[in-house]
């Protein structure tokens, strides 16, 4: 994920999910609460979608994550051992923050291009698929 670049947001009304693009070789699907985090403050989160807050149109929340999100090199990508959080720091100080609120439900998926992917599981635990040639069908990380 280093050095790639946020360049598209995606709503799914049909799964409720998220979806962050990251230049050709990267998706992660989110369905768990997510926040944004620039300027000092947080700017948006995915409970903000849709919701009006006195304003006489409703929050564009794709259109706002994009704005702050978009062209933004990541620098690092970060997940808790415990949880399965995950924090995306791009340029400018810009961050999203991804916490796995579930047991059960996966709380997000990061797929590569080249095959590989990672699975934030209920719980906390993070998978990677394919494994390693050492390791069993599904590898810890």
């Amino acid at each position: 994920m280093k050095a790639l670049t946020c360049e598209q947001v995606e709503y799914d009304d049909d799964t409720l999910e998220w979806v962050f693009r990251f230049g050709t070789t990267a998706s992660l699907r989110v369905a768990a609460p997510w926040r944004i985090v620039a300027h000092g403050r947080i700017e948006l989160g995915c409970d903000d979608h849709r919701r009006k807050f006195g304003h006489p149109e409703p929050v564009d929340a794709v259109a706002m994550a994009l704005a702050l999100l978009g062209g933004r090199t990541v620098e690092s990508f970060s997940v808790s051992p415990v949880s399965g959080d995950a924090i995306i720091d791009l340029a400018h100080g810009t961050r999203l923050e991804i916490f796995n609120s579930s047991s059960g439900y996966e709380a997000w998926v990061l797929a590569e291009t080249n095959g590989r992917t990672f699975v934030a599981q209920g719980g906390g635990r993070l998978v990677e698929y394919p494994p390693s040639a050492t390791s069993g069908p599904l590898r810890e990380r």
